[in-house]
């Protein structure tokens, strides 16, 4: 994701443009994952490797601090032999590993101790503050995003394994 202020682009004069047309013409690649994941570190460890892929196969340089390389974390804590997963947060913009590791603990102990206390905790979007998680909006359901399928773009799952061969013979 290319929006960071070092990104913003300037006009020819030198002057900081009006329009923020930093994504323009510049793709957006989104990767979810399955939701097994434990702890901050285990995030930050994910973010890393998918960071060490992107940069060897050439799709991008990644860099967090630029802000071409943003992770969104979906957080939510459950107890053993909960039947259904609880509540989710999502907190946005994470520009750096030490900053997802902390985010994601952060926010499993506040939710759990929201749990703990018989709170609950409400489907939100946060943002990172360097100490702390904020709310930033309340998130409705799939109705409220007016989400649809896009036919062109089907998931693809991953396998473990890659034919490089297979991989190169369909890529442009």
């Amino acid at each position: 994701d290319a929006d960071s202020p070092r990104g913003r682009k300037r006009n020819r004069a030198g002057a900081k443009s009006d329009g923020d047309h930093n994504r323009a013409g510049v793709a957006l690649a989104e990767v979810v994952s399955a939701p097994d994941l434990r702890s901050g570190l285990e995030a930050a460890r994910y973010a890393r490797e998918l960071q060490l892929v992107l940069r060897r196969c050439g799709a991008s340089d990644a860099a967090l601090e630029d802000g071409n390389f943003r992770v969104d974390v979906n957080v939510s804590v459950a107890r053993s032999g909960d039947a259904a997963p609880r509540e989710r947060v999502e907190v946005k913009n994470l520009n750096s590993l030490k900053a997802i590791r902390l985010a994601c603990d952060f926010e499993a102990k506040r939710q759990a101790a929201a749990w703990d206390a018989g709170d609950g905790v409400d489907r939100e979007t946060r943002r990172w503050d360097g100490a702390a998680t904020v709310v930033m909006r309340a998130k409705g359901g799939a109705e409220a995003y007016r989400f649809s399928p896009e036919p062109d773009l089907p998931s693809t799952p991953l396998r473990a394994t890659v034919d490089a061969a297979a991989v190169a013979a369909t890529t442009p």
